[in-house]
């Protein structure tokens, strides 16, 4: 939860960012809705940032799943 709570912060730092990642690609259940929550208002700012537009794609991809 600690991570999720500073993922604001986090999306905004390249080598930050990799905590994120790592995040979505394990299994704990219910991430891809906690961190979107968490995110919410920073969606058009990180889509312009290329290592933060990866999170959101992994947002989408992984919601859909």
């Amino acid at each position: 939860m600690a991570i999720i709570n500073q993922a604001p912060s986090l999306v905004q730092d390249c080598n930050r960012v990799i905590v994120l990642q790592w995040l979505l690609d394990s299994d704990l259940p219910g991430r891809f809705s906690f961190l979107t929550t968490m995110l919410q208002g920073h969606f058009a700012e990180m889509s312009m940032s290329k290592h933060a537009s990866a999170i959101v794609a992994k947002l989408i991809q992984g919601e859909t799943k």
